[in-house]
């Protein structure tokens, strides 16, 4: 059966016609019949996916679904659930099993991929048994209740005893544009004091929580192991998710809520939510948290958004920071990439020390902030940039994060840092003083030079083009996924305008959303709208197996030479008379010190004002430019308007021809503003 839409006419017709019936039947010759098997009381039992109204959401063809039902045991740190997926066969062949993610399995021992990765979290795990997990207890076939084997699936990368990637075998095949409901049920337990999930008091982040189905292909499954220095990767689907929990829990989710949370009569409630063409669904609940929200009033005839904030209540001060900066994101993201297709964005600000701050999911993102965020510093404006920008750059795109992080990280950072600029200006140096946060406001830190300083630590750690789970350590994965990108992109942007940059983006956005773009598309899509040589430049820099590294190894001027020596031929030769000196004889030499090679401008300065410059391709080791004149070279410069900003050692672009007192003074200068800050600050806190 071919299914072309899931409205409710068409899952009339896949029920009538019973494909998994005919499936069963044909394939193990019973005939099944619709049949879910009881679970434990304590279980909440899903019922077949239901269709949704419409929604803005654009939808493409048929699209996979989950019906979730979960329930939070808080003492015992567990998640008790059931999923009915509507599972469609997209690919062009067919399908004879499932794979799944079951990503908390990275916590339940040493052996995982992810802490062999990350021993530093072992010990933390093991001293308060934090060790957390999630595991499928039951699959069977909705309509015919045959039970399906699971078994572990270990990639060349993986470690053996790594439980991260599960295969559910069919009975049979599906073929394309086929479908079948699949009922997995499953138990998790919360681990702590782990990344993006976890349980800190009573506060609860269910990220990458459920038995969740590997992104398949044209003709094959993408099913990597969870690794330390990777995040995610997963198909659009249509969710609705009721989540059972303690009556004093307040829950947020992805989505939007679906009516009013039911109570029952023992001390629980279920809240419902629905999310329709996203690729994953989070949930985050506590007590103690404190609800605000706004709309947002949008252009290109949209209507308003609801932005909802679950707020930490010692954060509550900082709500109006929080909503301003969520509203000021939306408006400068849509501006620039096109509308934000959901109706509502949710944020949470999680728990002091519970590690789920700082992530995007989708039309949710955990946040994060202090008691006492200083406004000199841009935080939590920061944090809320990045993680809506990546509602576009992984929300909508989707790209295999496990192989390509910088189409997300990077491109969103190099991003994130021009919108801030825009918004706030440059962000400063802070730093932590009797437990409180300071910020310096002389010490500007801009976008994304200083702000991808990291990179520069982890500049020969490994090729940029390294898939994400290969980088040597977590802090190479993201000096290259994030920094490294980022600045690149400047580069290009410095190279060829802003204008190319935005069109770039903005297309790429547009083109390839629901898409799972691939590196390559974001390169096509640079040339399309900046050039070829936009796209070489980027490619040179990003992938490069090497350092960016210009220096002027030599500025010196000498007073041309007199007159000496001998003239003519024999017979007519004579001697040259010596004469005084006229000019000056002028010398630069630049080198190339790091592995990578790019066109460079190089500028010369003499002592009568005069400058010159000239372009060099930047391939050979080093150039060299002489002059004769009347005036002296007085300074050099490689990169003068400072366009290449991967370049890892910037102190050595200039050189002057003789000591300048300037650059002490300059320096002096800068020490004493230091150390008069410093005074002031002291003597303010007493």
């Amino acid at each position: 059966m071919r299914l072309t839409d899931a409205d409710s006419a068409g899952l009339s017709r896949w029920r009538r016609r019973g494909f998994s019936r005919l499936l069963a039947a044909s394939l193990l010759g019973i005939a099944g019949s619709l049949a879910l098997p009881g679970a434990e009381v304590s279980r909440n039992e899903p019922s077949r996916p239901e269709t949704s109204p419409a929604s803005p959401v654009s939808r493409i063809g048929a699209r996979t679904s989950y019906k979730i039902d979960v329930k939070l045991d808080p003492p015992r740190r567990e998640l008790a659930g059931a999923e009915i997926i509507h599972f469609v066969n997209t690919s062009q062949v067919p399908v004879s099993s499932l794979r799944f993610h079951l990503y908390w399995n990275a916590f339940e021992n040493a052996g995982s991929t992810f802490l062999r990765e990350a021993p530093e979290l072992v010990e933390k795990l093991g001293k308060n048994d934090g060790w957390g997990w999630c595991d499928i207890e039951d699959a069977t076939l909705v309509e015919s209740g045959i039970r399906l084997p699971v078994s572990y699936l270990h990639g060349p990368d993986a470690a053996p005893g790594d439980r991260t990637v599960a295969e559910v075998k069919l009975p049979g095949e599906i073929g394309p544009g086929q479908s079948a409901d699949v009922r997995v049920v499953f138990t998790n337990r919360f681990p702590k004091g782990t990344p993006r999930c976890g349980v800190r008091g009573r506060f609860h982040a269910a990220a990458q929580w459920y038995p969740q189905l590997a992104v398949l292909g044209a003709r094959e499954w993408t099913s990597r192991t969870f690794h330390r220095s990777t995040e995610f990767f997963a198909d659009f689907a249509d969710y609705d998710v009721s989540i059972d929990v303690p009556e004093e829990q307040i829950v947020a989710a992805s989505g939007v809520p679906v009516d009013k949370e039911v109570r029952s009569w023992n001390g629980r409630k279920v809240a419902r939510f629905k999310a329709e063409n996203v690729h994953d669904f989070a949930w985050f609940s506590d007590p103690g948290f404190l609800v605000r929200n706004v709309h947002q009033s949008r252009g290109e005839g949209l209507p308003p958004m609801e932005i909802e904030l679950f707020i930490q209540p010692e954060h509550d001060s900082q709500s109006g920071r929080y909503l301003s900066a969520l509203q000021s994101a939306v408006q400068a993201f849509e501006k620039k990439l096109g509308a934000y297709p959901y109706p509502r964005l949710t944020a949470v600000d999680p728990r002091y020390l519970s590690e789920a701050g700082g992530m995007e999911y989708p039309t949710i993102i955990s946040l994060g902030t202090t008691v006492d965020a200083p406004r000199g510093a841009n935080h939590p404006e920061t944090v809320t940039f990045h993680e809506f920008g990546h509602q576009y750059f992984y929300g909508l795109l989707a790209n295999d994060e496990t192989e390509e992080a910088w189409l997300d990280e990077g491109i969103n950072t190099y991003l994130t840092g021009r919108l801030l600029r825009e918004a706030y200006g440059p962000d400063h140096f802070r730093f932590e003083l009797f437990g409180r946060t300071i910020a310096v406001r002389p010490l500007a830190i801009d976008y994304p030079e200083e702000t991808s300083a990291p990179y520069f630590d982890e500049a020969l750690s490994d090729p940029g083009s390294s898939p994400s789970y290969a980088f040597r350590n977590h802090a190479s994965y993201r000096a290259n996924s994030y920094h490294k990108t980022a600045l690149a992109l400047a580069t290009v942007e410095r190279h060829f305008g802003q204008a190319a940059m935005d069109k770039t983006l903005r297309a790429f956005v547009e083109n390839f959303r629901y898409q799972h773009p691939k590196g390559t598309d974001f390169l096509d899509t640079l040339e399309r709208n900046a050039g070829l040589p936009a796209r070489n430049l980027f490619e040179t820099i990003r992938g490069g197996d090497g350092i960016v590294d210009y220096a002027v190894t030599k500025c010196e001027a000498s007073p041309s030479r007199k007159a000496s020596g001998w003239e003519g031929e024999a017979g007519s030769r004579r001697t040259l008379l010596a004469s005084r000196p006229s000019g000056f004889d002028s010398v630069v030499e630049v080198s190339r010190l790091g592995g990578i090679s790019l066109p460079v401008e190089i500028e010369m300065v003499f002592a009568d004002g005069t400058k010159i410059r000239r372009i060099w391709d930047g391939r050979d080791r080093w150039i060299r430019y002489t002059s004769e004149g009347a005036s002296p070279i007085e300074h050099a410069h490689v990169d003068p308007d400072r366009k290449i900003l991967v370049d890892v050692d910037q102190i050595n672009n200039g050189r002057n021809a003789r000591p300048h007192r300037r650059s002490a003074w300059c320096w002096s200068e800068r020490l004493v503003l230091w150390i008069e800050s410093a005074a002031e600050l002291f003597s303010v806190l007493g």
